[in-house]
């Protein structure tokens, strides 16, 4: 699997990377993942399970109220 330095640590496992403007590389994450459907079905999974544990709405109102709080209280 490619990973291109800076990238993916924050998908960890459900993410491919591919080089940046690198068509070629690209193509080869596409067909890694056809060869292997049980990899991109795990890598779904684990994509879903992020999406709902830490970025939900629900896991983004705290903070981002605690912003709108910080920015208004430091205009008043």
């Amino acid at each position: 699997m490619a990973k291109v330095a800076g990238q993916g640590a924050s998908a960890g496992e459900a993410s491919l990377y591919a080089r940046a403007n690198d068509p070629v590389d690209f193509a080869e994450r596409v067909v890694e993942l056809i060869a292997g459907p049980a990899r991109g079905a795990e890598m779904g999974r684990l994509g879903r399970a992020r999406v709902l544990e830490r970025l939900s709405w629900e896991h983004s109102v705290p903070a981002l109220l605690a912003a709108h709080e910080r920015v208004f209280r430091a205009r008043a």
